[in-house]
């Protein structure tokens, strides 16, 4: 039996909720493989930062073989910090953003639209639902440092809790939009969720440079 502790919108919460800024080694411990068709290894890097937390902090490298084209991975992170124990929720609307920081390595191919690999973020609740439609979230050609993503909320969680985040990637066919056929690596940090986007964020999100190219689709 799980035990569900829910924040409701009477009870305080920070101005940006931290799901993860990869404060340590262990920090690799609260993230789990939810599906995985294409290999994926996931590594605290602590020679690879984005900033934003403590002294010493790191980010989590992601390395994933798509050398066959084999379909792809989903990786996820509870609030609790548990993998697969979803005690921790809160009201999806309580925040009007999620943002993190993803970085590409110099060898990681570029897919079928000629762009970095693209990448789904979605919630998931105290019974790992998700939202559907899904958004995939493409990452602009050529920009291997650091990239601020932020994503309204709407496009992450709905319903009446917010458990936890799922980040997937596919592989797909040789020459559709999502194929990608060699090995990939990245790295993420500074996952969190805020009412306020950071104001160099939010005039990127004006001119149209930050929220990266969104596709509506529903994936079965």
């Amino acid at each position: 039996m799980t035990l569900l502790c829910s924040v409701g919108m009477g009870d305080t919460l920070p101005p940006v909720y931290v799901i993860d800024q990869f404060n340590g080694p262990s920090s690799i411990n609260s993230w789990f493989t939810w599906w995985q068709i294409t290999p994926v290894t996931l590594t605290y890097d602590a020679t690879v930062d984005a900033g934003g937390g403590p002294a010493g902090s790191g980010s989590m490298k992601v390395t994933a073989d798509f050398s066959s084209n084999n379909g792809g991975f989903g990786i996820a992170r509870t609030l609790s910090g548990v993998p697969w124990y979803t005690s921790v929720s809160i009201p999806p609307t309580a925040y009007s953003y999620f943002s993190m920081d993803i970085r590409w390595d110099p060898s990681s191919v570029l897919d079928g639209n000629g762009t970095l690999p693209s990448y789904i973020v979605d919630g998931f609740n105290s019974t790992f639902a998700m939202q559907s439609p899904e958004t995939i979230d493409a990452s602009p050609s050529g920009n291997l440092g650091w990239v601020h993503v932020v994503l309204p909320m709407s496009e992450v969680a709905s319903g009446s809790d917010l458990s936890g985040i799922l980040f997937r990637m596919w592989g797909g066919n040789s020459s559709g939009p999502l194929s990608i056929n060699q090995p990939v690596t990245f790295w993420i940090d500074n996952l969190e969720l805020s009412n306020v986007p950071e104001p160099d964020s939010l005039a990127l999100l004006v001119c149209g440079g930050l929220f990266l190219l969104r596709l509506r689709h529903n994936f079965r």
